[in-house]
């Protein structure tokens, strides 16, 4: 009997006494591989925030029981569909090409945008809905340019210096330069007009007292229809007169050589004739009166030289 009694207490202590064993149970991987699974609180952040959660890669056993740290399904739910419901891409408003996860319940899942790359056009100011890649309106429109903006007015950036010259001639590509047709070339930009032909004059002294026959006279005395000091109309038919043509100023050189459609020996636009050499403006030099300013139109360098050189003459008219 006493034998009984042993068994008995065995078979009882090992079925019904599972808080003694309670820390030698499993997780449900082998202990080596960890528990295989994530934790609510992992998943949570995961679809709440996209941070990756990690398994531990090896099983330990539990310090203590679950905290107030912890996730409930419903709380799980309830982030989840907030952000969710927060979504609101739909196929129209994703790039064609690209694939988005919809959270639409009447349209679950991965789905394809099809908002498409539309190309803006210079027929009309309404534009196509879509997506646009990065642009210059200047491009779309070559005629947005500042000489077809009134002056000191802005538009899409680009801010206009038409100041009422007109052009009953041939523009240059980006508007700044009309050949008139009768010899002259006006800048749209400052209205003042241009011999078009900057070489028919040639090279001369900035003052030459012996004859006359300098930079400041021979400017001056051009006009159409006649020859003076056999320098010819160079081609003029525009209806000048005498006096009105002068040696442009320091500034006005320098003004032809820079901005749009800068004005060099290289790059003529409208004009004809233009040497990469230097041309005598009708400014002094103020250290010293013996020289006066010239400007290269090979690369638009104003220098100050002895009147007594040798340079050539580009008459203009107008301004000043």
């Amino acid at each position: 009997m006493r034998f009984r009694h042993f068994m008995f207490l065995v078979v009882f202590s090992s079925v019904f006494a599972p808080a003694a064993m309670a820390g030698n149970l499993d997780s449900p991987g082998l202990p080596s591989a960890g528990s295989g699974m994530y934790t609510l609180q992992g998943l949570y952040d995961y679809l709440l925030s996209g941070v990756t959660p990690s398994l531990s890669g090896v099983f330990l056993e539990p310090s203590a029981g679950p905290g107030s740290t912890g996730k409930t399904t419903k709380e799980i739910y309830d982030g989840i569909s907030a952000a969710f419901n927060a979504a609101d891409a739909t196929p129209n408003k994703v790039l064609s090409g690209s694939t988005f996860f919809s959270t639409d319940p009447a349209n679950w899942g991965p789905r394809a945008g099809t908002l498409a790359t539309q190309t803006p056009v210079n027929t009309t100011v309404s534009q196509a809905a879509g997506f646009y890649n990065a642009f210059d309106l200047s491009v779309v429109d070559a005629d947005l340019y500042e000489g077809n903006i009134k002056e000191g007015v802005n538009v899409f950036g680009v801010t206009g210096s038409y100041n009422g010259v007109e052009c009953s001639g041939t523009l240059s590509a980006l508007g700044r330069w009309c050949d008139n047709g009768d010899g002259t070339v006006t800048d749209m930009n400052s209205g003042l007009v241009w011999l078009k032909d900057a070489g028919c004059i040639g090279a001369k002294k900035w003052i030459d007292t012996s004859t006359w026959d300098d930079a400041s006279t021979a400017a001056t005395i051009l006009y159409d229809g006649s020859t003076a000091f056999n320098i010819g109309d160079c081609g003029l038919s525009d209806g000048s007169s005498d006096r009105q043509w002068r040696l442009p100023t320091k500034s006005e050189l320098i003004e032809l050589t820079t901005g749009t459609e800068s004005v060099l020996g290289s790059s003529p636009y409208k004009f004809s004739n233009v040497q990469s050499s230097s041309y005598w403006s009708s400014t002094t030099f103020a250290l010293s009166t013996s020289d006066a300013w010239r400007v290269g139109m090979n690369v638009g360098y104003a220098h100050a030289s002895d009147k007594a050189t040798t340079y050539y003459v580009w008459p203009v008219r107008g301004g000043q």
